[in-house]
């Protein structure tokens, strides 16, 4: 709740409380995902600044159309990856919890 109210206080915008909602929603999910969050938040952290300059000056390139992230064979490539590492742990650990034997216990 102090999170929520401190997301509102910094410019009274409903948009900020937006932002810290999903925020929290996507640390929720990778914790029960098995992610680590603390590599997360020092990634975003320490990474995130270089990003978002890198981000908007490809945006200034492409005069704001997002479309060459993705019809470009090399940025589709990395986004894919990307997509990959995030969403392929969890397939694989569904994938062995499927082939478990249903009488026993996961550790996790």
């Amino acid at each position: 709740m102090f999170a929520a109210l401190g997301a509102y206080a910094v410019a009274g915008s409903i948009a900020d409380l937006a932002i810290a909602v999903a925020c929290r929603l996507g640390g929720f999910l990778m914790r029960r995902a098995g992610y680590p969050v603390a590599p997360m938040v020092l990634g975003v952290v320490v990474v995130g600044p270089l990003m978002e300059m890198q981000f908007r000056r490809a945006l200034a390139f492409s005069e704001g159309d997002p479309t060459p992230f993705i019809t470009r064979p090399i940025s589709l490539a990395i986004l894919l990856l990307a997509v990959f590492f995030l969403v392929g742990p969890v397939l694989v650990r569904r994938r062995q919890a499927r082939t478990r034997e249903p009488g026993t216990v996961s550790a996790g």
